[in-house]
């Protein structure tokens, strides 16, 4: 899990204290620094990587709006204040996770907390998830003394030729030594099937199925009965 570096920037110290106390009971924040002077909070963020900030906006010198307009790093703010107001004013920005009305309520803080630790473990697991579908949408193979990227996207099917697989894609074709099982493993399962022991199939290929045959640009590939259950899984059938 990740530890989120955190700092508080409020006029009134006895506001430090508490937040500092609150967040020292939650082991996913870890308050850096707490500041009085929001212009020097503001040279600390443009020098140091911070997650978060509870932030009072009637700072004096810069204020927390204007301190959030200017801020151009990735950083989300839990606003403190005495007038909800504020709250108008900062609609539409996804940096705000949080406003928390002064004097500060020890569950409203702790569930703003709680909220924000959660949400950030949901958004890290989905660019995570991204991460490995972009990687899964391409793949490397040795050809002709090169390696060369394919576009799945661009896979229309793979068939086994002995020792060697051949690909055929949309922009060219490629005869490779390597398994057809090698080959299926990278491949995303959800957009490729292998529908009898000699081919793997792009399913967004398919034209049409004829019993147990599979057309696609006129082309005939056999179907095993045993995937043919599976295959009208992962296709929208009306």
């Amino acid at each position: 899990m990740k530890i989120h570096h955190a700092l508080v920037i409020d006029k009134d110290i006895s506001n430090h204290h508490i937040i500092e106390n609150l967040c020292s009971e939650n082991f996913f924040i870890d308050i850096k620094k707490s500041f009085t002077d929001s212009i020097e909070a503001f040279k600390y963020v443009i020098e140091n990587n911070v997650d978060l900030i509870f932030i009072d906006i009637e700072m004096p010198k810069l204020n927390g709006l204007d301190f959030i307009k200017n801020t151009t790093k990735k950083v989300n703010y839990i606003i403190i204040s005495s007038k909800k107001d504020y709250a108008y004013d900062l609609i539409g920005n996804n940096n705000v996770v949080g406003y928390i009305l002064k004097p500060l309520k020890e569950h409203i803080f702790k569930s703003k907390v709680t909220e924000f630790v959660k949400n950030s473990r949901i958004e890290r697991t989905i660019q995570k998830e991204n991460s490995l579908f972009q990687k899964q949408n391409e793949i490397f193979i040795k050809y002709e003394r090169k390696i060369i990227k394919i576009n799945t996207t661009d896979i229309i099917l793979i068939e086994s030729k002995g020792d060697y697989v051949y690909i055929k894609t949309s922009c060219k074709n490629y005869i490779i030594k390597s398994t057809l099982k090698r080959i299926d493993e990278k491949l995303p399962s959800n957009e490729f099937l292998r529908v009898h022991k000699s081919y793997v199939i792009n399913i967004s290929k398919i034209n049409e199925i004829q019993n147990n045959t599979i057309v696609i640009n006129k082309e005939q590939i056999p179907l095993s009965k045993k995937l043919s259950k599976r295959l009208r899984e992962l296709i929208n059938i009306i």
